[in-house]
């Protein structure tokens, strides 16, 4: 099936940024190299979030939404695994900042699901 492929890809794409993400995590000191550390720690979260989500979402979709075509359920599914990567790595530059309050942390809930409203509207 030609959606195997998008399917496999993404489950590399988890396997490579999960394994980047440890050894960001074991490997890195923040203290001694603070820039390059936390640079390298959020862009490795990211995408570890992105492809981890992606993956569940998809997951799901293929569970509950049988009806629908394959290729929306991985767009979809992309999307919104992107949407949550970004609203969890700003929460987390907040915290890192120690600027995270609920009202921030509302704010970027919020912003996600205006997003999202956005592209479902669209479609």
């Amino acid at each position: 099936m030609f959606f195997n492929r998008y399917v496999l890809s993404l489950v590399i794409a988890a396997l490579v940024s999960l394994s980047s993400l440890i050894l960001v995590l074991s490997r890195l000191d923040p203290f001694a190299e603070e820039t390059l550390a936390i640079v390298l720690f959020f862009v490795s979260l990211f995408f570890s979030l992105t492809s981890v989500f992606s993956l569940l979402g998809y997951l799901l979709r293929l569970a509950f939404y049988r009806e629908e075509l394959f290729l929306n359920h991985f767009n979809v599914s992309l999307r919104q695994g992107i949407i949550i990567a970004l609203s969890l790595s700003g929460l987390m530059g907040f915290q890192v900042m120690r600027t995270l309050t609920w009202w921030n942390a509302l704010i970027i809930v919020i912003i996600g699901f205006l997003i999202e409203v956005y592209f479902v509207a669209r479609d």
